[in-house]
């Protein structure tokens, strides 16, 4: 098992970043607390932070971990190494940042092509790939590489004729980037061409951002709008859209508007609802699935794991649902967000943070608290339901990495869910 790591991470940037004076970290919680919980400390780093600056929220988005300040600077954080990858100020201070999301093998050249080139559309062994991160404000979206936060795209939704406002994060598929506006549209850019493809129109606002799933060999996007529709249509040129069909209103609508980031995987779409609803909706459009009723207000976002969907009810409780058949598992009237899903002596377990800031760890099939430790001074959390691994914070700036005790060593493919490859016989 890799040892404790403590690093404190220098601020060597743009004097608009800013470079905060460093001060000692402050450990989480002792060893022998952690053990109890069967964890322990996988790596603690510090990011230095201007005098008044605190970190906001932080995510995880495979093997980076991302920590925006309220100086609207993105920090990117190596989630396997607790190393400071970079930083950018991605925004004038106070003006809303959606969440990011990554983009995989993004194909583009190192320039925005001329008008020629964008009229033909540049072939994809003519243009290089790049790992980037994208985020974006209403008026704005960046696209910086994952390694180094090079700006390698600037996409701008003000350009006339064109000019929107979003409203939602995005997401890319490699091609395309898709992200959502005030006027209830989805739109489809060319990332290398900095071109709107195509827009989806809905009834409403949208609040959630546009997810998109490779299925077989091409690629799908989905929406949910507050107008209470659900929306798959097919990557590409031209808008094709699947669901729902254009000939007549004869499909259901959700008992409410969806306004919560929603989770796609293999096996449905599942989205949360205003009016206490939480859907599991077939890839293909359709009905849904099964339906699922909360007796609280729907705010957040829900999670999902292999084998449980979660969704967190706000002065209510955490409800724990099969993914399959949409049935009650159990209920934590104190439970609000998971960290973590992982398998404890053969068993799958969730990490729950409750609402007075206490980690949990809980069966997740059966719903019964085997342990518990307290996250004092923590403040921000990077929700998470597929990496082996819990990332907590303090505000101002301590970042802490906490593993099961064994857990084998920590990389870039394990957090981007990449297999290792089988061995060959006879080796």
């Amino acid at each position: 098992m890799r040892g404790l790591v403590k690093l404190t991470l220098a601020a060597a940037l743009m004097p608009v970043i800013g470079c905060g004076t460093a001060k000692p970290i402050r450990s989480l919680t002792h060893a022998s607390v952690l053990a109890k919980a069967g964890l322990s400390s996988y790596w603690e780093a510090q990011l230095q932070l201007l005098e008044d600056e605190q970190i906001d929220r932080m995510w995880l988005r495979e093997e980076n971990l991302y920590c925006l300040t309220s100086e609207n600077a993105l920090i990117a954080v190596d989630a396997a190494r607790g190393v400071r990858k970079w930083a950018v100020q991605v925004a004038p201070t106070g003006v809303k940042v959606f969440p990011p999301s990554h983009g995989t093998n993004v194909s583009m050249k190192e320039q925005i092509p001329d008008v020629r080139e964008v009229v033909t559309l540049a072939a994809p062994e003519t243009m290089g790939q790049f790992d980037v991160v994208f985020i974006n404000t209403p008026n704005y979206a960046l696209a910086l590489d994952r390694a180094t936060g090079q700006q390698r795209r600037k996409i701008d939704f003000t350009r006339q004729p064109d000019q929107f406002v979003a409203s939602t994060g995005g997401s890319c598929d490699g091609t395309f980037y898709y992200v959502g506006g005030l006027d209830g549209a989805c739109r489809a850019y060319r990332v290398n061409e900095d071109v709107i493809a195509w827009r989806m129109a809905t009834e409403d606002v949208l609040s959630s951002s546009p997810q998109c799933r490779k299925m077989g060999e091409d690629w799908r996007v989905f929406v949910v709008g507050e107008d209470g529709n659900y929306y798959v249509a097919s990557a590409g040129d031209l808008l094709s859209r699947i669901w729902p069909p254009d000939e007549s209103r004869s499909w259901p609508a959700m008992a409410g508007p969806a306004r919560m980031e929603f989770h796609v995987d293999d096996r449905a779409c599942f989205v949360a609802c205003a009016k206490r609803r939480v859907y599991a909706f077939p890839l293909g459009g359709g009905a849904p699935i099964w339906r699922f009723t909360c007796d609280g207000a729907l705010s957040d976002p829900l999670q999902v794991s292999e084998n449980t969907v979660f969704q967190y009810a706000r002065g209510d409780k955490l409800y724990a649902v099969n993914p399959t058949n949409g049935q009650l598992r159990w209920a934590m009237p104190r439970g609000t967000r998971v960290l973590a899903a992982m398998v404890e002596d053969d068993a799958p377990t969730a990490y729950i943070v409750d609402n007075a800031d206490n980690l949990l760890v809980v069966d997740e099939i059966l719903g019964t608290v085997r342990a518990s430790m307290p996250l004092t001074g923590c403040g921000v959390f990077a929700d998470n339901t597929s990496a082996p691994a819990i990332y907590v914070g303090s505000r101002t700036g301590d970042l802490y990495c906490l593993r099961q005790i064994g857990a084998a060593h920590l990389t870039a493919d394990i957090l981007k869910g990449i297999k290792p490859k089988p061995e060959k016989a006879g080796k």
